[in-house]
């Protein structure tokens, strides 16, 4: 046993050779031939994970990476070198968040779903699991903003790990329900486990816990959430149904709408961007409330307002709708709500008409739009006598 640990710590000192003839060399054949001919104590595991983390900087080739990978999967096998390599794996990646640096976070990740599905690890200790999966979720924020070969590498290498074990993907999910794993600092482990979600048969079962996650963290925030986390939910935007929309998501929305709507704004342009449902059932719902903005003193309130009607225009096929939208804000500009003092507010509602031509085209918008000059003329006709 102590010759195979000397054999192993001398070959530990080749192991940052740049040659990647001896670097696979090393690890095809020297490596196994020492493991297979001895048990694997603890001084042999230590000296073994050390060999493999000394190449997680300067292996950056694939043969190379291959060649480790492989060691390490075989060896995980082993209950002792599992431990050791645990160890290494959660500090490696916690120093690594620290340091902001995309460099070797996604051969740590994927050193990482080795631990939790070529070992007995993710039975050993729930809260060692949690441990992995938080580190996990920090690294996803830096390896997620990388290029985008190590962000479809990363998509990959997590939807390999869930679609092997449905048991695991349901511990991470309950990382997030238990709020083990703070979403608002993690928007990309959402992301994530969304974009696997909507693709699974068992995205039914878990639908509502992510629309309820979405509802709280986004739409009940008292504090204007960072627009990643909105964006984090797209693609639950994407399937949710009309009862969903209409019973649930439209109400919070109002609701925020007119209690915080600085905050609001952006947050519901965000999520009408998204969805893939028609519009015209809720759009008098959202219109009242967001003309009252659209009138706005600020700027970027006012803004935000004509973006959302825009979405409600682009996204509304009842022409009959449509019409009742143009007369919603035809009443305002004539004074159904208080005159319109200052240029700020005419100006809101005159382009508020403008965003709602942005709806689909036909037979009843063109009848409309004759209409509408004729509204127009004579608004500008009283704006000149006035």
């Amino acid at each position: 046993m102590a010759d195979s640990v000397q054999r192993l710590s001398s070959l530990s000192e080749s192991v940052t050779t740049s040659s990647t003839k001896l670097r696979i060399r090393i690890f095809r054949q020297d490596v196994p031939e020492i493991l297979g001919s001895s048990d694997m104590s603890s001084e042999l595991a230590a000296v073994l994970v050390d060999m493999i983390f000394k190449t997680l900087y300067i292996y950056d080739d694939l043969r190379s990476r291959k060649a480790v990978d492989d060691v390490v999967l075989k060896a995980l096998g082993e209950v002792t070198f599992m431990k050791t390599f645990a160890a290494s794996v959660v500090q490696f990646m916690e120093r690594q968040q620290k340091s902001h640096s995309d460099v070797g976070s996604y051969r740590l990740l994927k050193w990482s779903t080795f631990l939790l599905v070529g070992s007995k690890f993710a039975s050993v200790s729930k809260n060692a699991v949690s441990r992995v999966i938080a580190a996990q979720a920090s690294l996803l924020r830096i390896v997620l903003k990388a290029s985008f070969r190590e962000r479809r590498a990363t998509q990959r290498l997590f939807f390999r790990l869930f679609s092997k074990s449905q048991e695991l993907y349901k511990i991470y999910i309950e990382e997030l329900k238990d709020a083990r794993i703070p979403c608002k600092e993690y928007p990309d482990f959402i992301w994530l486990l969304l974009e696997f979600s909507k693709k699974d048969p068992s995205f039914a079962q878990y639908k509502p816990l992510f629309l309820d996650l979405y509802v709280k963290v986004v739409l009940n925030a008292r504090e204007k959430p960072a627009k990643s986390l909105s964006e984090a939910f797209h693609p639950l935007f994407l399937c949710l149904t009309h009862e969903e929309f209409g019973n649930v998501v439209v109400p919070s929305c109002v609701k925020m709408l007119k209690r915080n709507p600085e905050i609001a704004l952006e947050l519901v342009e965000i999520l009408l961007k998204s969805v893939s449902i028609d519009l015209s059932k809720y759009a008098m719902e959202i219109l009242p409330v967001v003309l009252a903005q659209a009138r706005h003193a600020d700027e970027g309130r006012r803004l935000g307002a004509l973006a959302i009607i825009r979405c409600l225009s682009l996204k509304s096929s009842n022409p009959d709708l449509i019409e009742l939208m143009f007369d919603t804000v035809k009443a305002i500009i004539g004074g159904s709500e208080g005159r319109l003092q200052f240029a700020y507010q005419r100006v809101g509602m005159f382009s508020a008409l403008q965003e709602l031509s942005n709806a689909p085209g036909g037979k009843s918008l063109s009848n409309l739009s004759s209409s509408l000059c004729s509204f127009l003329l004579s608004c500008y006709k009283d704006e000149g006598n006035g």
